[in-house]
Formats: C-alpha cells, sequence, structure tokens
C-alpha cells in the first residue's frame, strides 16, 4: 500500500463506498467474519473477486481495507486510483460545475474578489432554488428554513484545471428502492433542486436563442422563479463582461428526469442579464391579491423626528413587520404610520405584541412594503 492510494482512501467515505459497490452488482455477505462484511462479483470464468470491507467507520483496520479495496476496483476496472475514487464519490453526490472565463484567470489563478463573490452568489441561487422548489409559485418572499439548511448543506469541491472553474456538490440520499425504468421513482429534494436549476439555465438559452424572456417566465414550476431569475442576473453581472459556463454530474443511483440531457452545457454572460431580469419583471407582476390585512411582530422602528411629537407631521415614521404569509412565506414589510399609530407600534414593539393592519401590499425591487394602512391594532 503507498502513499497515494492512502491518500485516495481518506477522501472515500466507507458508506460510499459501499453504495458503488451495490450499484456496480457486487454482491454483499454479510458479518463473514466478526465485524466484516464481504463484497462479491464474478468475474469472468475465473473465482470471485472479493472486496473486505469493516462494519464500523472507526475501526483502526479501515483505512487500509478502503485503500485495498481502490487497488481492487483500480485493476479490474483498468483504471488509476484518482479515476475510481472519483466514480467512488460521484454515487453520493450531484454536481455543479462552474468554468470562470479565462480572462478572469492569472497563472491558473483567480483574484479572491471574484471566487468570494461567486461563491456568494451561487450560494443564494441554491437557497432561491430550494425555496422555489418546496414552493413553486411565480416569486416568494423570503427564503425558507429548509432551503437554508439545504444551500449550508452544500459543499465547495476543488477547483478544477484546464478552464479554471469551481465545483458544488450536493449531497444525495441513498436509492432504497428499484432501479428498474419501469418503477417510477420520486427522486429526493436535493436531486430536483439541481434539476431545476439545469431546467431553467436551459429555458436561459432558449430566451436568448428567442430573443424573447417568455420561454424562461412560462415555466416557473419547474424551472427559475423571480428570485432566481435575480441572483442569477446578479452572478452573471459579477463577472465583469465575461462568460459564465455551467455543467452538471448527477449521482448514477438515481435517474435524471427525461427533459435533461446529462452533458449539455449551459453558458451565461453579461448580454443575456437583461433578458433574465425582463423575465423576472414579468414573473413578479403575475396577479395576486395585494388588499390585505397582515398580522405579525414589529422587527424595527424608524422615525426621523421625536416620535412622541405627534403634533409634528414632518418626517417618516415606519416600521417593520414580519409577516408570515400562506402566499410569499415569512417576509419583512415595511408600514408607513402616522404619529399616533406609530407610538402604539412603539409600545407594541416594546412589549413583544402582535400587531394586525391592512392595506396594499407591493414589492419595489426587494423590499415589501404596505401602502395606505388602515385600522392598525395590538391584538391581545
Amino acid at each position: 500500500m503507498n502513499d497515494i492510494e492512502l491518500q485516495h482512501a481518506r477522501t472515500v467515505p466507507l458508506a460510499t463506498l459501499r453504495r458503488f459497490l451495490t450499484l456496480n452488482g457486487w454482491h454483499q455477505i454479510n458479518d463473514i467474519k466478526r465485524g466484516m462484511d464481504v463484497y462479491k462479483l464474478g468475474f469472468g470464468s475465473g473465482p470471485d473477486v472479493e472486496i473486505v470491507l469493516p462494519q464500523q467507520t472507526t475501526g483502526s483496520d479501515t483505512l487500509r481495507r478502503i485503500a485495498e479495496a481502490l487497488r481492487t476496483l483500480s485493476q479490474i476496472g483498468e483504471q488509476d486510483i484518482a479515476g475510481v475514487t472519483a466514480l467512488i464519490r460521484a454515487v453520493a453526490i450531484d454536481v455543479l460545475r462552474s468554468t470562470v472565463p479565462d480572462a478572469l484567470v492569472r497563472n491558473e489563478a483567480i483574484h479572491l474578489e471574484v471566487a468570494e463573490g461567486f461563491i456568494r452568489n451561487v450560494k443564494q441561487l441554491l437557497s432561491a432554488a430550494a425555496t422555489t422548489e418546496l414552493s413553486p409559485e411565480p416569486f416568494f418572499g423570503r427564503i425558507k428554513k429548509e432551503a437554508k439548511e439545504f444551500a449550508d448543506e452544500c459543499r465547495f469541491g476543488h477547483t478544477f484545471r484546464g478552464s479554471f472553474g469551481f465545483t458544488i456538490e450536493t449531497p444525495i440520499l441513498p436509492n432504497r428502492s428499484p432501479t428498474l425504468e419501469v418503477v417510477e421513482q420520486t427522486p429526493p429534494f436535493e436531486r430536483r433542486v439541481m434539476q431545476r436549476i439545469a431546467r431553467g439555465l436551459k429555458s436561459v438559452q432558449t430566451a436568448v436563442t428567442e430573443q424573447d424572456a417568455a420561454p424562461i417566465a412560462s415555466n416557473f414550476r419547474t424551472g427559475l422563479s423571480a428570485n432566481m431569475c435575480e441572483e442569477l442576473a446578479d452572478l452573471a453581472e459579477s463577472i465583469k463582461g465575461e462568460r459564465l459556463g455551467f455543467e452538471f454530474a448527477f449521482s448514477p443511483e438515481w435517474r435524471v428526469s427525461p427533459d435533461i440531457v446529462v452533458g449539455d452545457r449551459y453558458v451565461v454572460a453579461t448580454e443575456h442579464v437583461e433578458l433574465i431580469k425582463d423575465a423576472a419583471k414579468r414573473l413578479r407582476l403575475q396577479e395576486f391579491e395585494r388588499d390585505r390585512t397582515i398580522t405579525g411582530r414589529i422587527v424595527r422602528l424608524k422615525s426621523d423626528k421625536d416620535p412622541s411629537d405627534l403634533l409634528n407631521p414632518v418626517g417618516a415614521r415606519e416600521i417593520t413587520i414580519l409577516w408570515e404569509s400562506s402566499d410569499f412565506g415569512e417576509i419583512n414589510i415595511r408600514v408607513a404610520l402616522p404619529p399616533a399609530e406609530y407610538l402604539q407600534a412603539v409600545e407594541a414593539h416594546k412589549t413583544g405584541r402582535l400587531i394586525s393592519v391592512g392595506g396594499l401590499i407591493e414589492r419595489i425591487g426587494k423590499t415589501w412594503r404596505l401602502s395606505q394602512p388602515r385600522d392598525f391594532a395590538i391584538l391581545p
């Protein structure tokens, strides 16, 4: 066993190695020896090939056993250790690869500012995609908790050379159900999010070809929402006049949706931004009931003047309410109030009381507001 085998063995989780063996036809024999399992595979006319793995990940010889398994798989597959390791790790993840334009690369490196902006924007895109998958509406008001948790679980993989790029890895749950083509499967949430992004990028390519935002705006139920469009536009603008390439690699444990062509490459450039923003505007203009009564707790108070001076009509008196809407999720909505009601709001904020107020909701940019407020009340 050499250092290269051990180095690669450290990157292969035991559970992922087991998933790889099962997926590729290895037959498991449980507990052949105390604390050990044997995986067998028929190989030509000769005897079965065996791989022995510990049942626990904390054993003293776990790393050695994984390294031996990598060597065996390398020999029978006639691949180097690095290639085998990549195949094994691919079972447990979906991957989004993004190619950075050559103009931004200097000596196989890029500025930290570019890397920081890319990672931040991609994470926001993942969060927006996950929220849209949870509630496939034209737009939403606030990132859902589950979506943030999904984005936090995604991993930043190795950069790749040749064309410099980033790798984003999404962990995928094991597929414990039959994989026959005739059996319909519901893919895990993580796969559905990645497929949504892929469909969205495909709709951008169609929109660019047709020079019309309609292919994006009409496919929000399976592709981009307004929020996703806005995050994608921010990502495109961050590359400063260049073109950004995207490719997907999907775990072979789960079938890919038939409307997605594996291996397709999608390109987003700054000249596409206006189309993407136009799609976002169209999606946000879709009809919804504006006249609402909102209920929630006040999370922010703002006054330019003495809030207790009820006779002074000059100056802004604004509150921000955390509103949990069945249509838009949790959103912060701003309301401008007259002096007397603002003072009541101050008292409600001090005591943590819920308030309600009616009016017309609207979204301006990324900010929600309630105009023409009426019937302000502190709830018991």
